[in-house]
């Protein structure tokens, strides 16, 4: 079973804190993965939602300033009333999460790649290990006012904010491929605006695992 994108959302921190992001409805997936943006400076920020399913927080990719992680929860409890909660002290966070059908929901994650520099930057290389997988690659902005609102080449864009002072700048993309092959997506925004960027692969219920079936919503914020 290929990939359905659903809803996302978007949250960034209005004082600098932790925050928990407005609702949507996640009906019909089974796996959520978000992108996390935070200050290199902090403890790393928690990451929890209203439905109670475990989070698992990938590798950090960070310059001097500005922290980014990919996370998932697969196998999840969804429904109407969604939200995400981020808790740090002075973190600064910013995340975008989106809800996903078609997961493998035993083992969805797959392979992850990052890194730090300023614009344009490339993700580094992933190669899925197998057809029909997901790919989503997003990045952290600290420059004030910046934003990153055009996807990679060959990706979609799901949402993006700009750095507003109180939050960093992140964007989101993804790219399902039929065909597994190596993939290193580049961001661009102003130009040397320092960034932090990450990519990670999942595994669809096509490749061996076993999905949930339901009708997502379009993609958007309800």
């Amino acid at each position: 079973m290929a990939y359905t994108v659903g809803n996302n959302v978007l949250a960034q921190s209005p004082d600098g804190n932790g925050l928990t992001s407005g609702n949507i409805d996640t009906s019909g997936a089974n796996t959520l993965v978000g992108i996390f943006a935070d200050y290199t400076g902090s403890s790393p920020t928690t990451i929890s939602d209203s439905k109670s399913n475990i989070w698992n927080m990938r590798t950090s990719y960070a310059n001097t300033v500005v922290r980014v992680r990919i996370g998932y929860a697969f196998n999840a409890t969804v429904g109407s009333g969604h939200n995400f909660t981020a808790a740090g002290a002075v973190s600064f966070v910013s995340f975008i999460v989106v809800a996903l059908n078609g997961g493998d929901i035993s083992s969805p994650y797959d392979v992850e790649n990052g890194a730090s520099g300023t614009s344009p930057i490339s993700t580094g290389s992933v190669t899925p290990g197998s057809n029909d997988e997901i790919l989503l690659t997003g990045i952290g902005l600290q420059t004030s006012n910046d934003y990153a609102s055009t996807a990679p080449s060959g990706y979609t864009l799901i949402n993006y904010g700009a750095n507003i002072g109180s939050a960093f700048g992140v964007s989101l993309a993804y790219l399902i491929q039929t065909t597994a092959g190596a993939s290193n997506p580049s961001w661009t925004a102003f130009i040397g605006t320092a960034l932090a960027a990450n990519i990670a692969t999942f595994k669809s219920a096509a490749a061996g695992g076993s999905s949930q079936v339901g009708r997502l919503g379009i993609l958007g914020v309800n």
